[in-house]
């Protein structure tokens, strides 16, 4: 006969059955004895518990149905739009073709009743109008959709015989908006922080928003909601203190490696560049400063100038992200050109954000053609404000 040692191993399936068996004997007990104690309250709360119960219940399957619905929905769309793309002018009763719809989703075992379908469609509509005809990018600086543009939603909300009042189309589109903007930043800057991925401390939120924007503070309260969403816990204006802290501290102390540069090499020229510095550069000198300027702000530069060079002066990247920038000394006003060039270049090199900078100014028109190709503009103020937060002293650009 051969020894077996003992296994003191379990089955954690047969364990956890166990436990939930005399969990649910305990519960049936207490409420066998709670019926002939106090029978109509138990009762009462029983009915209640239930009902909560069916209702999470019956929740879960209606989202599950959603998500599963979502791709077939997107393509009715898509084939909605294709038919009829050119005859907005004409009523087409958009309710009518979703019956078409509920046959193909009935088809693929997800039954959606129209009463819950068509606010699903009215979602998927406003979505496609925001992203199509709206800038939405959170480094926009537009928080609101224009009237007209809301007039000719409601006009082909009217045309395909969708009836909603326009101030509530106007609600809803805004929240929607919003709600796209804040998407586009969290995307942003979730993908250039992959290390916020596990329960992230205030600090760590503080030092990835600075690493990423700098001494930018336009975005706090992206991440504010961003960082709530996670369940961090956050108390009133904690974030934003902790952020302009480390805006400080990064300030103090890019002054002290240059004041400590400036002991080590005994240069007795401690003069900090100036805009009017910047004024009296070449072409090429305004080029090579930008590239320390960026080099001191935590970017990779490659320094590209020169003629031929597709419209790029500068490739910058951070967080693996290249940025084409195109350097612009100028004494006058700038135009288009200088908007159409970056655009012929980031595509040129591979880019996924431009920027153009100038010690001057742009035109309202160049200002509305790089919004609308989300390409970012440093003017002279800008330029300025970068100067302030990271420094250049004179005896740097020999």
């Amino acid at each position: 006969m051969i020894n077996r040692p003992f296994n003191l191993n379990f089955n954690i399936n047969n364990l956890a059955r166990f436990v939930l068996l005399i969990l649910t004997s305990l519960i049936a007990v207490m409420i066998g004895f709670s019926l002939v104690i106090y029978p109509i309250p138990s009762l009462l709360l029983l009915s209640l518990i239930l009902s909560m119960i069916g209702l999470r219940y019956k929740s879960s399957q209606k989202t599950e149905l959603i998500e599963k619905a979502d791709p077939y929905i997107d393509n009715f769309i898509d084939n909605y739009f294709k038919i009829n793309s050119m005859h907005i002018n004409e009523t087409h009763p958009f309710s009518k073709s979703i019956s078409s719809l509920q046959y193909l989703l009935k088809k693929k075992n997800i039954k959606l009743k129209k009463d819950l379908l068509l606010p699903l469609l009215f979602e998927k509509l406003i979505l496609r109008f925001i992203e199509s005809n709206l800038d939405y990018s959170f480094r926009s600086s537009i928080a609101d959709i224009p009237e007209e543009k809301i007039n000719s939603l409601h006009y082909i909300f009217d045309k395909l015989q969708i009836k909603v009042n326009k101030r509530e189309l106007y609600k809803k589109a805004k929240v929607a908006y919003l709600k796209r903007r804040e998407e586009d930043f969290n995307n942003f800057f979730l993908e250039n922080n992959p290390s916020l991925a596990d329960n992230p401390t205030v600090q760590e939120w503080s030092k990835a928003y600075v690493d990423t924007f700098e001494n930018n503070t336009k975005y706090i309260n992206f991440l504010e909601k961003l960082a709530f969403s996670k369940n961090t816990p956050l108390k009133n204006k904690e974030l934003e203190a902790q952020i302009e802290s480390e805006i400080e501290k990064i300030t103090i102390k890019r002054n002290a490696i240059k004041v400590y540069q400036a002991m080590a090499s005994q240069k007795i020229s401690f003069s900090l560049l100036e805009i009017g510095d910047v004024d009296k550069m070449s072409s090429k000198e305004f080029e090579r400063f930008l590239k320390l300027l960026f080099e001191k702000r935590g970017y990779n530069v490659k320094h590209i100038g020169g003629s031929g060079n597709q419209g790029a002066d500068l490739i910058l990247k951070k967080f693996n992200v290249k940025t084409v920038v195109q350097a612009k000394k100028y004494k006058n006003t700038l135009n288009n050109t200088a908007i159409q060039g970056v655009v012929a270049a980031k595509g040129f090199y591979n880019c996924k954000r431009m920027i153009v900078v100038t010690n001057s100014s742009f035109t309202l028109s160049a200002k509305e053609l790089a919004k609308s190709n989300n390409i970012e503009l440093w003017d002279r103020k800008r330029l300025k404000e970068a100067l302030k937060y990271t420094p250049i002293y004179l005896h740097e650009l020999d």
